[in-house]
């Protein structure tokens, strides 16, 4: 059993031991504690800065994902893991990120140089950052000839990508190309939650929502405060019919980790479908308080608010947090409807 709590102790007894400090950033940024992940990643960059290109990565994605800290911060850290390792991974991650396509398409001409597992295994993945999915396709379905170490963690992506192509239609033998690789990552990395997270993602995409369920309550065995599993689990008791025990693990997460924004927009909405009206405002108005940097929660509480009828309200709230929030989040907001319609009435459109 790890716990994040357990994580975070293992960081800090191995302060001086950048090995450990990489491993540990890697799996807290898994298990969303960012700032926990930054730390370590940081100091093992300050121990080992030419070691490897895998605590620049944690730095760069902790930086894309955190509200806390810009985007520009993650560029960097892309940059800087470069300067450092001369990795073509980081190569092919800046790729990923890069502003232009002109950028992209050098570094990763640069990073195709390198053959490895690792190399290509990241130019995949930021063929998929870049939208090019196709691309991505056709460097991932030459692994199982060109590759044998199923056990490396990098084979994640190759089995995500798969899933991802099986659910836009594509015709993928999953069972054959994807489930034995997961098997085998589970059996040479007990102690990655992503690798469960893999497991239950096959599951779900192939329909079998027991084999989902049982494999959320295998992740939770091993990580017992992992919100996020908590979460994924109340999606598929949705889909098994039991709203209940949907609403129970929803709850476990919100106890889990105070500022899940998603658990209470879920659990808002299930007590919405009870008429327990009262119970989803109270839910929905906690958002910009438990979570005040994730701005994209006051959208989805302007949006609630707007179909409440409380249309002052909503606007006003809208109006502050859209300009805060990022390009990527923009362009959502203004692919939906809802999104479509608070624009309009805010006069940001």
């Amino acid at each position: 059993m790890i716990t994040i709590l357990s994580l975070i102790e293992k960081g800090y007894a191995n302060w001086n031991n950048a090995k450990v400090l990489m491993e540990v950033a890697d799996t807290l940024e898994t298990l969303n504690r960012l700032n926990f992940a930054l730390t370590f990643a940081k100091r093992a960059i300050e121990l080992e800065p030419a070691a490897s290109y895998e605590p620049y990565l944690t730095w760069s994605f902790v930086c894309f994902r955190s509200a806390e800290v810009p985007d520009e911060q993650g560029q960097k850290a892309l940059e800087d893991g470069y300067a450092a390792t001369k990795s073509a991974v980081s190569r092919a991650w800046m790729a990923a990120v890069a502003k232009t396509d002109e950028d992209a398409d050098q570094w990763l001409e640069e990073a195709k140089q390198d053959e490895s597992f690792d190399a290509q295994a990241a130019i995949a993945n930021a063929y998929s950052w870049r939208r090019k999915t196709n691309d991505a396709y056709q460097v991932l379905k030459t692994f199982p000839e060109r590759f044998s170490n199923e056990g490396q963690p990098e084979w994640g992506s190759y089995c995500g990508m798969l899933m991802y192509l099986k659910q836009t239609g594509m015709d993928q033998d999953l069972e054959r190309d994807v489930l034995p690789v997961i098997h085998k990552l589970l059996e040479v990395h007990p102690e990655l939650p992503s690798n469960y997270n893999l497991l239950m993602r096959y599951h779900t995409v192939m329909g079998n929502h027991e084999a989902a369920r049982e494999a959320a309550l295998r992740c939770l065995a091993m990580f017992p405060d992992d919100e996020t599993t908590m979460y994924t689990l109340a999606g598929i008791y949705e889909k098994l019919g039991d709203i209940e025990t949907a609403k129970h693990w929803c709850s476990r997460a919100i106890g889990a980790k105070h500022s899940y924004v998603g658990a209470r927009i879920r659990l808002a909405g299930y007590y919405e479908q009870d008429g327990n009206v009262e119970l989803a405002d109270s839910l929905m108005e906690e958002i910009p308080v438990v979570n005040p940097l994730y701005k994209f929660g006051s959208v989805r509480l302007a949006v609630y608010r707007l179909k409440r009828g409380k249309e002052e309200e909503a606007i006003s709230l809208f109006r502050e947090v859209y300009p805060t929030l990022q390009p990527w989040e923009q362009a959502s907001v203004a692919g939906n409807e809802q999104g479509k319609e608070l624009l309009q009435k805010s006069g940001l459109a």
